[in-house]
């Protein structure tokens, strides 16, 4: 399991919700805040960006391990007044109960290993000098992987909210 917080000094949840949803578009700005990451897509959106199917690639950054993908279905709780906080939170699509559907089917993993988040969130609330995120995530990451290598990108994936608050403090 991987969890990771900071406290945002002068940022709002509506600032962070905005970064968060660029990097959802913006690759390169998503390697600022997730290095590992290779690709993001919302496959299908059912409320907005509220409620959607995502697909993504991670990068083990190792010769000898497979990248890993993940094909996922997220919520999301908004609350725009900076008074309230926001919920993000997400878990792996049991792929057997959408066989035949065709997102599913489209997004199958090509040279690499389908890995299952057991869940993952983002809780972001107002703290008196601004905002407070915390970022956990448990995955199962399928294959086989060096220790090594696990706890490296373990380290790198618990940073998260870490570099969301250099960005957005300077």
């Amino acid at each position: 399991m991987w969890r990771g917080s900071a406290k945002v000094k002068g940022a709002t949840v509506k600032q962070w919700r905005e970064l968060l949803s660029a990097t959802s578009v913006d690759v390169k700005l998503r390697n600022i805040f997730d290095p590992d990451n290779r690709g993001f897509k919302l496959v299908h959106e059912f409320d907005g960006d509220n409620f959607a199917i995502a697909h993504t690639k991670y990068t083990a950054n190792s010769y000898f391990v497979s990248d890993r993908d993940f094909l996922f279905v997220r919520a999301v709780r908004t609350h725009w007044s900076d008074q309230e906080g926001i919920c993000f939170i997400g878990t792996s699509l049991n792929e057997a109960d959408f066989a035949d559907d065709p997102i599913v089917k489209n997004n199958q993993p090509n040279g690499v290993v389908r890995a299952h988040i057991d869940f993952f969130g983002w809780i972001v609330k107002p703290s008196e000098e601004g905002i407070e995120i915390v970022y956990y995530n448990h995955a199962q990451p399928g294959g086989w992987i060096p220790t090594a290598v696990y706890n490296a990108l373990s380290k790198t994936q618990a940073l998260s909210p870490l570099k969301y608050k250099q960005y957005l403090e300077k």
